[in-house]
């Protein structure tokens, strides 16, 4: 006989419980699979997606900074190479 699974209010609950052979669980509850940064381990977890919101914010916030400072220095590489550049381009045109 199969377990049935009935999803209760988000707000209220716990996230899950079994009552009577049924299992209740909120309809926040959600299963994100995560890497351990350390040992390369990958796993699952189950938390309130309200939880989730704020790792995920956080996580993307720290890829966000990788991504502004590799720009920065792009751009701070581009400013350094710019007047060999532009002496080279008026060296052909005085040719």
């Amino acid at each position: 006989m199969a377990i049935e699974v009935k999803y209760t209010c988000p707000f209220g609950h716990t996230c899950e419980k079994t009552n009577n052979g049924v299992i209740e669980r909120c309809v926040l509850y959600l299963e994100l699979k995560v890497k351990n940064n350390v040992t390369g381990e990958e796993s699952s977890q189950y938390n309130c997606s309200m939880n989730w919101n704020v790792i995920l914010q956080n996580e993307t916030n720290s890829r966000i900074i990788g991504v502004q400072q590799a720009t920065e220095s792009f751009r701070n590489e581009m400013i350094n190479v710019q007047p060999l550049m532009i002496g080279n381009i008026l060296k052909r045109i005085e040719q």
